[in-house]
């Protein structure tokens, strides 16, 4: 039983994943439901915050004032005596790199080509079995264009290989999707599945 109250439920387009959906169709599923909230809280003034008391902006300078500032001042003294450890630059947790299978040199060497121009596009290349591109397309349109193909090997996404996305392109005849992760899958998925990563691209 959900614990909150969940005033808006929104969902992608039907026989749509949401991973599959374009920013902009995002924004625009997003906007009837923004509109409304700020339409709600278009008169809303924040209530002011009290004024704390002359004693009180200036640190309650009586009895309970005096014994704070002398226990900060013993806490400061004590840990500045201690050795301070050095400082070491914040660096992001990278993913650990992943040696490629050697069975995927062939297939590194057709992606790396493709990979760069595909980054950031949210969109999908289909290569037929000579590694020659067939079509390209977003993805939310992918499924759609491979009812009609036959001769499609590779399709390489900048995406995630939803179960959908598999099933249609198994269906096509397709023998290897390439993204950026694959969703959880039950079964034996029929199609050799692959991920950036594993390639050594990302």
């Amino acid at each position: 039983k959900s614990m909150v109250d969940v005033d808006v439920e929104l969902r992608a387009d039907e026989g749509v994943e949401v991973e599959e959906l374009t920013p902009q169709r995002v924004a625009d599923i997003l906007d009837p439901a923004v509109r409304e909230i700020k339409e709600q809280f278009a008169g809303y003034v924040p209530r002011e915050r009290p004024e704390r008391s002359e004693r009180g902006r200036r640190g309650g300078r009586g009895r309970g004032g005096r014994d704070r500032d002398r226990d900060r001042d013993r806490d400061r003294d004590r840990w500045s005596d201690r050795p301070r450890r050095p400082e070491r630059d914040a660096q992001p947790a990278q993913p650990a790199p992943q040696a490629p299978r050697e069975e995927d040199r062939e297939l590194i060497g057709i992606v790396t080509p493709i990979y760069s121009g595909l980054k950031d596009t949210l969109e999908a290349v289909a290569l037929d079995a000579d590694a020659k591109e067939a079509f390209r397309s977003p993805i939310n349109e992918l499924i759609g264009k491979l009812v009609n193909q036959n001769d499609i090997k590779y399709i390489i996404l900048d995406g995630i290989i939803t179960r959908r996305l598999l099933d249609g392109a198994r269906s096509a005849g397709v023998q290897t999707l390439v993204g950026h992760r694959a969703a959880h899958i039950d079964g034996e998925p029929g199609v050799n599945l692959r991920t950036f990563s594993e390639l050594g691209l990302f």
